[in-house]
């Protein structure tokens, strides 16, 4: 499996036999996490953070895979 990482092999492996696309990555921000440590809306406190910006558009592209299976 090349130069994959432990913890990349097992999600290989728990997604093995199934069809699945990479549609993106989610860049590591702190701000997340404490966001979600205090119970806050990360989406209202950082609304132009590249890390929302990134879950959007892997958000808009697992909608439109849906989408495109629905038809």
């Amino acid at each position: 499996m090349g130069n994959l990482d432990q913890q990349s092999i097992v999600r290989f492996q728990i997604f093995k036999g199934y069809f699945f696309s990479f549609s993106g990555s989610i860049p590591l921000d702190p701000s997340l996490a404490q966001s979600l440590e205090d119970g806050q809306a990360f989406i209202d406190l950082f609304p132009n953070s590249p890390t929302l910006n990134a879950v959007n558009v892997i958000t808009s592209k697992l909608l439109q895979m849906e989408s495109n299976e629905d038809q």
